[in-house]
Protein backbone atom coordinates (compact mmCIF):
# COMPACT_ATOMS: atom_id res chain seq x y z
CA UNK A 1 0.00 0.00 0.00
CA UNK A 2 1.02 3.27 -0.97
CA UNK A 3 0.68 6.50 1.36
CA UNK A 4 0.89 9.50 -0.08
CA UNK A 5 0.42 12.80 2.48
CA UNK A 6 -1.40 15.48 1.24
CA UNK A 7 -1.51 19.55 1.66
CA UNK A 8 -4.70 21.59 2.03
CA UNK A 9 -3.76 23.02 -1.64
CA UNK A 10 -3.41 19.98 -3.56
CA UNK A 11 -5.30 18.62 -6.63
CA UNK A 12 -7.96 17.05 -7.18
CA UNK A 13 -9.82 16.88 -3.80
CA UNK A 14 -8.55 14.80 -1.38
CA UNK A 15 -11.94 13.16 -1.54
CA UNK A 16 -11.85 12.90 -5.52
CA UNK A 17 -8.57 11.39 -5.23
CA UNK A 18 -9.34 8.82 -2.94
CA UNK A 19 -12.98 8.18 -5.59
CA UNK A 20 -14.91 8.79 -2.45
CA UNK A 21 -18.63 9.52 -2.64
CA UNK A 22 -20.04 11.07 0.34
CA UNK A 23 -23.43 10.41 -1.34
CA UNK A 24 -23.15 6.80 -2.06
CA UNK A 25 -24.82 3.95 -0.57
CA UNK A 26 -22.23 1.45 -0.32
CA UNK A 27 -20.40 3.10 2.38
CA UNK A 28 -20.69 1.44 5.99
CA UNK A 29 -22.79 2.84 8.54
CA UNK A 30 -21.97 5.13 11.15
CA UNK A 31 -25.58 5.18 13.09
CA UNK A 32 -25.90 1.38 14.03
CA UNK A 33 -23.67 0.91 16.95
CA UNK A 34 -23.97 -2.91 18.87
CA UNK A 35 -24.42 -2.40 22.29
CA UNK A 36 -21.57 -4.09 23.63
CA UNK A 37 -19.04 -1.56 21.71
CA UNK A 38 -20.55 1.86 23.18
CA UNK A 39 -18.03 3.75 23.86
CA UNK A 40 -17.84 6.55 26.99
CA UNK A 41 -17.79 9.85 25.23
CA UNK A 42 -14.34 10.73 25.85
CA UNK A 43 -13.51 7.58 23.78
CA UNK A 44 -15.50 8.90 21.40
CA UNK A 45 -14.09 11.68 20.77
CA UNK A 46 -10.44 10.38 20.40
CA UNK A 47 -12.66 8.02 17.47
CA UNK A 48 -13.92 11.43 15.92
CA UNK A 49 -10.39 12.40 15.59
CA UNK A 50 -8.70 9.36 14.19
CA UNK A 51 -11.72 9.46 11.51
CA UNK A 52 -10.91 12.95 10.67
CA UNK A 53 -7.28 11.87 10.14
CA UNK A 54 -7.73 9.00 8.42
CA UNK A 55 -10.23 10.82 5.84
CA UNK A 56 -8.31 14.16 5.41
CA UNK A 57 -4.62 12.92 4.93
CA UNK A 58 -4.22 9.72 3.59
CA UNK A 59 -4.73 8.92 -0.10
CA UNK A 60 -3.90 5.01 -1.32
CA UNK A 61 -2.94 4.34 -5.11
CA UNK A 62 -4.72 0.84 -6.25
CA UNK A 63 -2.11 0.86 -9.15
CA UNK A 64 0.05 -1.10 -5.52
CA UNK A 65 -2.02 -4.03 -5.46
CA UNK A 66 -2.44 -7.23 -7.33
CA UNK A 67 1.25 -6.56 -8.32
CA UNK A 68 4.38 -8.35 -8.29
CA UNK A 69 5.67 -12.20 -7.96
CA UNK A 70 5.04 -13.69 -4.54
CA UNK A 71 5.65 -16.94 -3.20
CA UNK A 72 2.28 -18.14 -3.62
CA UNK A 73 2.44 -17.18 -7.34
CA UNK A 74 4.46 -20.68 -8.21
CA UNK A 75 2.11 -23.53 -8.47
CA UNK A 76 3.79 -26.15 -6.33
CA UNK A 77 3.77 -23.53 -3.45
CA UNK A 78 0.44 -23.09 -3.48
CA UNK A 79 0.06 -26.76 -3.07
CA UNK A 80 2.44 -27.22 -0.31
CA UNK A 81 0.96 -24.20 1.57
CA UNK A 82 -2.11 -23.81 1.21
CA UNK A 83 -3.42 -27.32 0.76
CA UNK A 84 -1.09 -29.66 2.31
CA UNK A 85 0.06 -27.64 5.13
CA UNK A 86 -3.50 -26.24 5.99
CA UNK A 87 -5.54 -29.18 5.63
CA UNK A 88 -3.11 -32.28 5.40
CA UNK A 89 -3.33 -33.24 1.63
CA UNK A 90 -1.82 -31.95 -1.36
CA UNK A 91 -5.48 -31.75 -3.33
CA UNK A 92 -7.77 -30.04 -0.68
CA UNK A 93 -7.73 -26.37 -0.58
CA UNK A 94 -8.11 -24.77 2.50
CA UNK A 95 -11.67 -23.17 1.31
CA UNK A 96 -12.75 -26.56 0.00
CA UNK A 97 -11.41 -27.62 3.33
CA UNK A 98 -14.00 -25.50 5.28
CA UNK A 99 -16.46 -26.54 3.46
CA UNK A 100 -15.82 -30.16 3.87
CA UNK A 101 -15.19 -29.75 7.86
CA UNK A 102 -18.53 -27.55 8.03
CA UNK A 103 -20.85 -30.33 6.03
CA UNK A 104 -22.87 -27.82 4.30
CA UNK A 105 -22.52 -24.01 2.60
CA UNK A 106 -22.27 -20.96 4.52
CA UNK A 107 -25.38 -18.68 3.75
CA UNK A 108 -24.06 -14.81 4.33
CA UNK A 109 -20.19 -14.25 5.23
CA UNK A 110 -18.53 -11.08 5.58
CA UNK A 111 -15.26 -10.60 4.52
CA UNK A 112 -12.62 -8.07 5.42
CA UNK A 113 -10.47 -5.87 3.24
CA UNK A 114 -12.33 -8.08 -0.08
CA UNK A 115 -9.99 -5.85 -2.52
CA UNK A 116 -11.28 -6.74 -6.42
CA UNK A 117 -13.94 -9.49 -4.78
CA UNK A 118 -11.78 -12.60 -6.23
CA UNK A 119 -11.54 -14.52 -2.83
CA UNK A 120 -15.18 -14.37 -2.94
CA UNK A 121 -15.96 -15.10 -6.57
CA UNK A 122 -14.28 -18.42 -5.84
CA UNK A 123 -16.22 -18.89 -2.68
CA UNK A 124 -19.47 -18.95 -4.95
CA UNK A 125 -18.10 -20.97 -7.97
CA UNK A 126 -16.87 -23.14 -5.39
CA UNK A 127 -20.06 -23.48 -3.43
CA UNK A 128 -18.76 -22.82 -0.32
CA UNK A 129 -20.73 -19.59 0.53
CA UNK A 130 -24.27 -18.90 -0.88
CA UNK A 131 -24.02 -15.22 -0.15
CA UNK A 132 -21.92 -12.53 0.97
CA UNK A 133 -20.80 -8.78 1.89
CA UNK A 134 -17.26 -7.12 1.55
CA UNK A 135 -16.18 -4.21 2.92
CA UNK A 136 -12.86 -2.52 0.92
CA UNK A 137 -11.63 0.79 1.32
CA UNK A 138 -10.58 1.38 -2.36
CA UNK A 139 -13.91 2.47 -4.03
CA UNK A 140 -12.48 2.14 -6.93
CA UNK A 141 -12.34 -1.84 -6.28
CA UNK A 142 -15.83 -1.35 -4.81
CA UNK A 143 -17.43 -0.61 -7.74
CA UNK A 144 -15.09 -3.40 -10.21
CA UNK A 145 -16.40 -5.79 -7.29
CA UNK A 146 -19.97 -5.38 -7.84
CA UNK A 147 -19.27 -5.18 -11.25
CA UNK A 148 -18.33 -8.39 -11.31
CA UNK A 149 -20.71 -9.82 -8.84
CA UNK A 150 -23.68 -8.42 -10.66
CA UNK A 151 -22.09 -10.47 -14.40
CA UNK A 152 -21.92 -13.51 -13.14
CA UNK A 153 -25.42 -13.22 -11.07
CA UNK A 154 -23.33 -14.00 -7.67
CA UNK A 155 -25.05 -12.76 -4.21
CA UNK A 156 -22.34 -10.64 -3.35
CA UNK A 157 -22.50 -6.83 -2.28
CA UNK A 158 -19.50 -4.58 -1.72
CA UNK A 159 -19.34 -1.47 0.62
CA UNK A 160 -16.71 1.12 0.97
CA UNK A 161 -15.45 1.12 4.48
CA UNK A 162 -12.45 2.07 6.52
CA UNK A 163 -12.26 -0.90 8.93
CA UNK A 164 -10.45 1.27 11.60
CA UNK A 165 -12.80 3.52 12.16
CA UNK A 166 -15.99 2.83 10.44
CA UNK A 167 -18.84 -0.25 11.61
CA UNK A 168 -18.80 -3.03 9.59
CA UNK A 169 -21.85 -3.74 7.92
CA UNK A 170 -25.58 -5.06 10.06
CA UNK A 171 -26.03 -8.53 9.23
CA UNK A 172 -26.23 -12.30 10.89
CA UNK A 173 -23.62 -13.55 9.27
CA UNK A 174 -22.62 -17.38 9.75
CA UNK A 175 -18.86 -16.47 8.64
CA UNK A 176 -16.48 -13.74 8.46
CA UNK A 177 -13.19 -14.02 6.48
CA UNK A 178 -9.98 -12.05 7.01
CA UNK A 179 -7.65 -13.44 4.47
CA UNK A 180 -4.16 -11.61 3.81
CA UNK A 181 -6.52 -8.34 5.87
CA UNK A 182 -6.14 -8.22 9.39
CA UNK A 183 -2.16 -7.58 9.19
CA UNK A 184 -3.50 -4.04 7.66
CA UNK A 185 -5.61 -3.48 10.31
CA UNK A 186 -4.88 -0.97 13.17
CA UNK A 187 -7.17 -1.17 15.55
CA UNK A 188 -7.57 -4.85 15.80
CA UNK A 189 -9.77 -4.85 19.06
CA UNK A 190 -12.04 -2.05 17.59
CA UNK A 191 -12.71 -4.72 14.22
CA UNK A 192 -12.82 -8.14 16.34
CA UNK A 193 -15.32 -7.22 18.74
CA UNK A 194 -18.06 -5.98 15.76
CA UNK A 195 -17.15 -9.44 14.50
CA UNK A 196 -18.11 -10.91 17.46
CA UNK A 197 -21.65 -9.04 18.07
CA UNK A 198 -22.23 -10.04 13.94
CA UNK A 199 -21.19 -13.57 14.09
CA UNK A 200 -24.19 -16.25 15.02
CA UNK A 201 -23.46 -18.44 17.86
CA UNK A 202 -22.43 -20.83 15.31
CA UNK A 203 -20.76 -18.74 13.15
CA UNK A 204 -17.03 -19.02 12.41
CA UNK A 205 -14.59 -16.61 12.00
CA UNK A 206 -11.59 -17.65 9.55
CA UNK A 207 -8.07 -16.36 9.02
CA UNK A 208 -5.66 -16.86 6.37
CA UNK A 209 -2.75 -14.34 7.37
CA UNK A 210 0.01 -13.16 7.93
CA UNK A 211 0.86 -12.98 11.89
CA UNK A 212 4.58 -12.79 11.71
CA UNK A 213 6.98 -9.97 12.83
CA UNK A 214 5.33 -6.46 12.79
CA UNK A 215 6.41 -4.68 9.43
CA UNK A 216 8.35 -7.74 8.68
CA UNK A 217 11.04 -6.79 11.48
CA UNK A 218 12.44 -10.37 11.10
CA UNK A 219 14.83 -11.54 14.49
CA UNK A 220 18.29 -11.97 13.79
CA UNK A 221 18.33 -15.48 14.25
CA UNK A 222 15.87 -16.06 11.20
CA UNK A 223 17.81 -13.33 8.94
CA UNK A 224 20.95 -15.33 9.59
CA UNK A 225 19.25 -18.48 8.47
CA UNK A 226 17.81 -16.55 5.83
CA UNK A 227 21.30 -15.42 4.21
CA UNK A 228 22.97 -18.81 4.69
CA UNK A 229 19.79 -20.56 2.47
CA UNK A 230 20.14 -17.70 0.12
CA UNK A 231 23.93 -18.85 -0.28
CA UNK A 232 22.89 -22.33 -1.33
CA UNK A 233 20.74 -21.14 -3.85
CA UNK A 234 22.40 -21.26 -7.59
CA UNK A 235 23.89 -17.83 -8.27
CA UNK A 236 21.25 -17.29 -11.13
CA UNK A 237 18.33 -17.55 -8.80
CA UNK A 238 19.54 -16.27 -4.91
CA UNK A 239 17.48 -13.38 -3.45
CA UNK A 240 18.68 -9.89 -3.49
CA UNK A 241 18.50 -9.88 0.17
CA UNK A 242 17.84 -6.61 2.17
CA UNK A 243 16.62 -6.45 5.38
CA UNK A 244 13.27 -4.13 5.46
CA UNK A 245 13.94 -0.96 6.42
CA UNK A 246 11.52 0.51 8.98
CA UNK A 247 11.40 4.16 7.88
CA UNK A 248 10.99 3.31 5.02
CA UNK A 249 8.43 1.19 5.14
CA UNK A 250 6.35 3.75 7.21
CA UNK A 251 7.05 6.44 4.15
CA UNK A 252 6.14 4.02 1.83
CA UNK A 253 3.43 1.31 2.99
CA UNK A 254 2.17 2.39 6.40
CA UNK A 255 -0.54 -0.15 6.53
CA UNK A 256 1.98 -3.52 5.83
CA UNK A 257 1.97 -6.18 8.94
CA UNK A 258 1.52 -2.88 11.59
CA UNK A 259 0.18 -5.15 13.94
CA UNK A 260 0.69 -8.74 12.87
CA UNK A 261 2.03 -9.86 16.25
CA UNK A 262 -0.98 -9.25 17.84
CA UNK A 263 -3.79 -10.62 15.59
CA UNK A 264 -3.22 -13.90 17.37
CA UNK A 265 -3.42 -12.60 20.93
CA UNK A 266 -6.58 -10.12 20.20
CA UNK A 267 -8.47 -13.51 18.21
CA UNK A 268 -8.10 -15.25 22.02
CA UNK A 269 -9.97 -12.40 23.54
CA UNK A 270 -13.03 -12.84 21.63
CA UNK A 271 -12.91 -16.48 20.08
CA UNK A 272 -12.23 -19.49 20.60
CA UNK A 273 -9.47 -21.27 18.30
CA UNK A 274 -10.65 -24.20 17.02
CA UNK A 275 -8.19 -25.34 14.39
CA UNK A 276 -4.95 -23.36 14.14
CA UNK A 277 -2.38 -24.96 11.28
CA UNK A 278 0.93 -22.95 11.59
CA UNK A 279 1.28 -22.23 7.39
CA UNK A 280 5.50 -21.93 7.41
CA UNK A 281 7.10 -18.85 5.05
CA UNK A 282 9.97 -17.75 7.57
CA UNK A 283 12.37 -19.14 4.71
CA UNK A 284 10.43 -19.23 1.61
CA UNK A 285 8.56 -16.52 1.91
CA UNK A 286 11.25 -13.71 1.63
CA UNK A 287 13.32 -15.93 -0.62
CA UNK A 288 10.90 -16.27 -3.30
CA UNK A 289 8.68 -13.53 -2.82
CA UNK A 290 9.85 -10.68 -5.50
CA UNK A 291 12.50 -13.09 -6.69
CA UNK A 292 12.72 -11.76 -10.51
CA UNK A 293 14.82 -14.50 -11.34
CA UNK A 294 13.04 -17.58 -10.40
CA UNK A 295 9.45 -16.20 -11.74
CA UNK A 296 11.24 -15.24 -14.82
CA UNK A 297 12.15 -18.77 -16.15
CA UNK A 298 10.10 -21.69 -16.84
CA UNK A 299 9.32 -23.59 -13.54
CA UNK A 300 11.32 -26.71 -15.12
CA UNK A 301 14.49 -24.74 -14.31
CA UNK A 302 13.81 -22.96 -10.96
CA UNK A 303 12.19 -26.56 -9.85
CA UNK A 304 14.80 -27.70 -7.52
CA UNK A 305 15.56 -24.53 -5.92
CA UNK A 306 11.97 -23.68 -5.39
CA UNK A 307 11.19 -27.83 -3.79
CA UNK A 308 14.89 -26.99 -1.94
CA UNK A 309 13.74 -24.01 -0.16
CA UNK A 310 10.25 -25.75 0.84
CA UNK A 311 12.02 -28.46 2.46
CA UNK A 312 14.34 -25.17 4.29
CA UNK A 313 11.41 -23.78 5.49
CA UNK A 314 9.61 -27.14 6.32
CA UNK A 315 12.60 -28.30 8.45
CA UNK A 316 12.23 -24.90 10.16
CA UNK A 317 8.87 -24.52 11.17
CA UNK A 318 9.00 -28.22 12.69
CA UNK A 319 12.04 -26.59 14.53
CA UNK A 320 9.01 -24.34 16.25
CA UNK A 321 6.33 -23.53 15.24
CA UNK A 322 5.75 -20.38 16.79
CA UNK A 323 8.25 -19.16 13.95
CA UNK A 324 5.82 -19.57 11.82
CA UNK A 325 4.94 -15.97 9.17
CA UNK A 326 1.25 -17.25 7.96
CA UNK A 327 -1.56 -19.16 10.26
CA UNK A 328 -4.77 -20.94 8.80
CA UNK A 329 -7.27 -20.23 11.62
CA UNK A 330 -10.80 -21.41 12.05
CA UNK A 331 -12.28 -19.73 15.30
CA UNK A 332 -15.65 -19.21 16.89
CA UNK A 333 -17.24 -17.09 19.63
CA UNK A 334 -16.44 -17.48 23.16
CA UNK A 335 -19.35 -18.68 25.26
CA UNK A 336 -19.77 -16.33 27.70
CA UNK A 337 -15.73 -16.17 28.26
CA UNK A 338 -15.26 -12.41 26.91
CA UNK A 339 -13.64 -9.36 28.56
CA UNK A 340 -16.42 -7.20 30.39
CA UNK A 341 -17.83 -4.16 29.24
CA UNK A 342 -15.27 -1.93 31.09
CA UNK A 343 -12.45 -4.16 29.68
CA UNK A 344 -13.46 -3.69 26.60
CA UNK A 345 -13.26 0.32 26.87
CA UNK A 346 -10.24 -0.23 28.37
CA UNK A 347 -9.00 -1.92 24.80
CA UNK A 348 -10.54 0.53 22.74
CA UNK A 349 -9.08 3.21 24.37
CA UNK A 350 -5.65 1.93 24.45
CA UNK A 351 -5.72 1.42 20.98
CA UNK A 352 -6.79 5.05 20.32
CA UNK A 353 -3.98 5.81 22.25
CA UNK A 354 -1.61 3.87 20.46
CA UNK A 355 -2.78 4.74 17.25
CA UNK A 356 -2.36 8.29 17.79
CA UNK A 357 1.20 8.27 18.14
CA UNK A 358 1.70 6.82 14.80
CA UNK A 359 5.09 5.74 14.13
CA UNK A 360 6.54 7.16 17.69
CA UNK A 361 4.59 4.17 19.08
CA UNK A 362 7.37 1.90 20.34
CA UNK A 363 5.68 -1.30 21.90
CA UNK A 364 7.21 -4.23 20.83
CA UNK A 365 10.63 -5.53 21.49
CA UNK A 366 13.35 -3.94 19.48
CA UNK A 367 15.14 -6.87 17.61
CA UNK A 368 18.57 -7.09 17.50
CA UNK A 369 18.85 -6.71 13.76
CA UNK A 370 16.65 -3.62 13.22
CA UNK A 371 18.69 -0.55 14.12
CA UNK A 372 15.82 2.03 13.31
CA UNK A 373 12.47 2.42 15.56
CA UNK A 374 10.74 -0.33 17.04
Amino acid sequence: TEIIQHTEDDEPSIEASRGLRSDSSLHCSFAEFHPALLLASYIGKLLDVERRRSRSSLSIRRNVYYTGKYWNDIPYVSQEVFHRRATGHPDLHWDLYLLKRRGQPFQNALVLNAGNGWVERALMEKGVIRSGVGVEYLQQFVDDANTEAKAKGYNLTYYQCNVNVDRLPAGNYDLVLNHAAAHHIARLDFVFLQILSLLSPTGWFVSVDYVGPHRNQYPAPLWRKLEQVNAQIPVAFRQRLAYPHLPTMLATDATEAQHSEMIVEAMRRYFFIDLYKPLGGAIAYPLLTHNKAIHSVPYWRSQKTVEMLLEEDRKWLEDDYGRSLFAFIIAMPLDGGVPTKAFQDLLLDAELQREALGPKACYYTRTSVAADGC
